[in-house]
């Protein structure tokens, strides 16, 4: 699958096999625009970071938001932070600036 933006801000997900469209994702109380998208590895959820400074997980399926994480408390720049995907509650925290690459691990456990 290959995810893009629109000029309206929503997001596309398309089938790379045959260019159709699988979902479009509104993302709907976003600000801006998404700065990296990544898929899990079973394709189930697009993983967001965008100008308001926040990571949010989406399911591909239904183009519904999973998650939203939020935290940014620091001043020192961040170059990499690990997430447990079971803990929503999880702090994005150590760094104040927008998040500009997102990946999943192999499991898709930790984003």
């Amino acid at each position: 699958m290959v995810a893009s933006q629109c000029f309206d801000g929503s997001v596309m997900v398309w089938e790379s096999q045959d260019g159709g469209i699988v979902r479009t994702i509104p993302f709907a109380d976003v600000k801006g625009w998404a700065l990296a998208m990544a898929f899990s590895p079973d394709g189930r959820m697009l993983a967001s970071s965008t100008w308001d400074r926040a990571v949010r997980l989406w399911d591909v399926a239904t183009g519904k938001a999973l998650q939203c994480l939020r935290g940014h408390d620091g001043e020192a720049p961040c170059r990499c932070r690990t997430f447990g995907l079971a803990h929503p509650d999880c702090p994005v925290s150590g760094h104040a600036n927008y998040v500009l690459a997102v990946c999943f691990s192999p499991s898709s456990e930790l984003l």
